[in-house]
């Protein structure tokens, strides 16, 4: 099998307003006295011979652009063109934070606070009520109420490619042990600690490096659990403060920090 890459006479380059777009050729060769397979076999081996560029690979003279398709056509006995498309795909320039995208959306939440007030107050209810004879004194309840409802709640996703242009650059299973399932540590562009997480980490593998996409969820509440008592708050003992202080007397709830904390500035990764 013989390569040539670059014919001249079928080479072309475009500019649009998206970018370059560059089409290079390459011309293999099969002896047909010494080959004899399939028409679909013979394109298949031409098209995914070792010497041809792989998908996300540079232009060798515009750095700009990547190696996106790969398409191959009989030429004559024994000869095959393969047509590769290089383009410019947002993302694909090899810097640390190069794609951003930003969504939002609802999700359930539950709230306990009443955030139509000038200042956001806790949502409870003060009622006298008798045990049902006239005689028998009234007896004050306070009921708190803490709702369920559909929150607003964003998304960040950033993609970065991880390649150390030598061919040697390892699989980054580390993003995945150090961030995933975790939640801020420290402000991270300008959002309090504790109200993003890291919620998916996707790694696709590019040329000899690999394209990362790393997404964040914020919550406003902060990811934490804040555990609601069943007892009623008037039943509380005035002891409880002494034998569980970290409990919200007030409002009978208690919170525990159930998500591991990491910074994430070290990702570099800024909106």
């Amino acid at each position: 099998m013989t390569i040539k890459i670059d014919l001249k006479q079928a080479s072309r380059i475009v500019k649009t307003k998206q970018g370059f777009r560059a089409d290079r050729t390459a011309l293999i060769s099969y002896d047909p006295d010494m080959v004899t397979i399939t028409a679909d076999t013979a394109l298949y081996n031409a098209i995914t011979d070792g010497s041809l560029p792989s998908i996300g690979d540079a232009h060798p003279h515009i750095a700009s652009i990547y190696l996106q398709s790969l398409t191959c056509d009989p030429l004559a006995l024994g000869e095959y063109i393969v047509t590769m498309v290089y383009e410019d795909v947002p993302g694909f320039p090899l810097t640390s934070n190069n794609l951003k995208r930003v969504s939002a959306t609802t999700a359930p939440g539950r709230i306990e606070k009443d955030a139509t007030q000038p200042t956001p107050v806790e949502m409870w209810a003060l009622y006298m009520t008798k045990a049902g004879d006239a005689a028998d004194p009234e007896v004050m309840t306070k009921e708190n109420f803490a709702p369920n409802i559909e929150k607003p709640r964003a998304s960040f996703e950033f993609e970065y490619t991880v390649d150390d242009g030598l061919g040697t650059t390892p699989f980054p299973q580390s993003t995945i042990d150090n961030y995933l399932g975790k939640v801020n540590l420290a402000v991270w562009n300008g959002y309090p600690v504790r109200s993003v997480m890291c919620s998916a980490v996707n790694i696709t593998q590019q040329g000899e490096g690999y394209r990362v996409a790393i997404t964040f969820l914020y919550n406003s509440d902060l990811w934490e659990y804040n555990a609601l008592i069943a007892i009623p708050i008037d039943q509380l003992a005035p002891s409880i403060k002494q034998t569980d202080p970290t409990l919200n007397f007030d409002t009978g709830v208690k919170n525990f920090k159930v998500y591991p904390e990491v910074d994430f500035t070290a990702l570099g990764l800024t909106l």
